[in-house]
């Protein structure tokens, strides 16, 4: 064959099989391109709040992908919102055997068990969470509640202290362990805490409510009539349940007069 010839053909064989390869290539990109579509259409629901458009976009991505574990566990999230709690489980079980370091899941398994008050599985899901990533933060915070409630005071205060430490702009793990701090009595540390809720969020009207009680168990009863007296001003569905302690304190303070 003329040398010319060859080369021309070997030149055109080469052509067509890099048009093939780029053809091939871009139905494959198209495919993948539909996936991800429908996957950050999913996400993007799930943070707009539309759950069931979510739970609908993550039906047909896991249709296409079943291996993927962060679109079972965001289903799994958004059926939590929705409160179907079995179907949740049920999804986050499937990220964690698609990928068992999935310290998110089990913290999210963990407050699944909570509702469905299963504690001591609930503490386990935590841990795990915790072992998997030690400055998950989140996860201290929930396995402090869950220790509060099983009167395991001072595991709940190191729980809520390490959150704090891993993040000291943690409003809800300041107000949590003020909780613990007044169930056993330490209303000046709870005071001190629920000052920092505040600071943090000066719209958190439960950490007025709760200051004003700490302050009333300390007997500081004119800081608890201003706090207990702002509740009522902010919220009047507070007013019968605070107004008996708020009567007791000015009581308590013209008697100390």
């Amino acid at each position: 064959m003329n040398q010319d010839i060859f080369r021309k053909r070997k030149k055109h064989f080469l052509f067509l099989v890099i048009l093939f390869s780029l053809s091939f290539g871009n139905n494959l990109l198209a495919q993948d391109s539909s996936e991800v579509i429908l996957l950050n259409s999913a996400i993007s629901a799930l943070e707009n709040d539309s759950l069931n458009l979510s739970i609908e976009y993550f039906n047909e991505y896991i249709s296409l992908v079943d291996n993927n574990p962060e679109a079972f566990f965001k289903r799994g999230l958004a059926y939590f919102y929705l409160g179907k709690y079995f179907e949740a489980m049920d999804d986050v079980n499937k990220a964690i055997i698609l990928d068992s370091s999935y310290a998110e899941a089990y913290n999210i398994k963990g407050l699944l068990n909570k509702r469905m008050k299963n504690i001591n599985q609930a503490y386990k899901d935590y841990s795990k969470a915790i072992q998997l990533n030690p400055d998950f933060e989140e996860a201290y915070n929930n396995r402090g509640i869950v220790l509060g409630e099983l009167q395991k005071f001072q595991s709940a205060i190191n729980d809520f202290s390490k959150a704090i430490q891993l993040n000291p702009h943690y409003t809800d793990a300041y107000f949590n362990r003020s909780y613990v701090y007044i169930e056993i009595d330490e209303y000046n540390r709870a005071i001190l805490d629920l000052n920092m809720t505040i600071e943090l969020n000066p719209n958190y009207l439960q950490a007025y409510l709760s200051r004003g009680m700490a302050y009333y168990f300390a007997r500081k009863y004119q800081n608890a009539i201003n706090d207990l007296e702002y509740v009522i001003k902010v919220d009047s569905s507070y007013e019968k349940d605070v107004t008996p302690f708020i009567e007791d304190a000015k009581k308590n303070l013209r008697m100390q007069k």
